[in-house]
């Protein structure tokens, strides 16, 4: 037997699944998040459950279920914060642009010299982090992704870029006194418009869990300049 509401399932903090639960609560869709393990072990394969979904975030709606972050944010997208004349091929390819952003981010996460190389270049070709930051800026009509309604888009960066701050960019911002983003407000706007709603403060979860936060010490950091002494005095 189906729930009535409409079931999240995900970790206890925003991540991956920051679209779906920041749009439900935005459009007052009554929901239920559901985060402890066991439940989320009976849902996702990747832990042992004998089912089509791999992993979180997953959405059960009646007889609907959804997994995967951008299947998830487009299915829920298109009910309370669809596209621009339903152009949901636009969407998919910009969220595979904030996706990737996002993965090259991660992937260079992997030692201090890649990090280091993602957002300064390596001498001989632009680097990777200014180039899908201007490309998404170019992509913003404003104040949103496309015009002055929000979209799943929209959601979707916020959660991307809410993550990627927590983890990465505020410490290393508080490290180097470097604003990486000072360039592109377009892209900062988006995030501040979508957090600056009262459903995302009545949700009221963090963008990641602790585990996942890079402090300004740590030693992916380590090619960077520390500056922090300096300005202290």
């Amino acid at each position: 037997m189906s729930s009535e509401k409409v079931q999240v399932y995900y970790w206890p903090f925003l991540g991956r699944g920051a679209a779906a639960l920041l749009m439900l609560t935005e459009a007052g869709v009554d929901f239920e998040h559901i985060s402890d393990f066991p439940h989320l072990a009976q849902k996702c394969a990747a832990f042992g459950a004998q089912t089509t979904t791999f992993a979180p975030p997953i959405v059960v709606d009646g007889d609907t279920v959804v997994s995967q972050s951008l299947a998830v944010a487009q299915y829920i997208g298109k009910k309370h914060f669809p596209m621009p004349d339903d152009n949901d091929t636009l969407g998919f390819q910009v969220m595979l642009n904030l996706v990737d952003f996002g993965g090259g981010l991660e992937k260079a996460t992997a030692t201090p010299q890649s990090l280091k190389t993602f957002f300064d270049g390596d001498g001989q070709k632009p680097a990777r982090f200014h180039l899908w930051a201007a490309t998404l800026e170019r992509t913003i009509k404003g104040p949103f992704f496309f015009g002055e309604k929000p979209t799943y888009v929209d959601f979707l960066w916020a959660g991307h870029y809410g993550f990627m701050h927590q983890t990465v960019f505020a410490s290393l911002s508080e490290r180097t006194g470097v604003d990486y983003f000072e360039k592109y407000p377009k892209l900062t706007g988006v995030y501040d418009a979508i957090t600056s709603l009262e459903s995302f403060q009545k949700l009221g979860l963090p963008f990641a869990g602790p585990n996942f936060v890079k402090k300004p010490d740590d030693v992916i950091f380590a090619e960077f300049p520390d500056k922090r002494a300096a300005s202290a005095e």
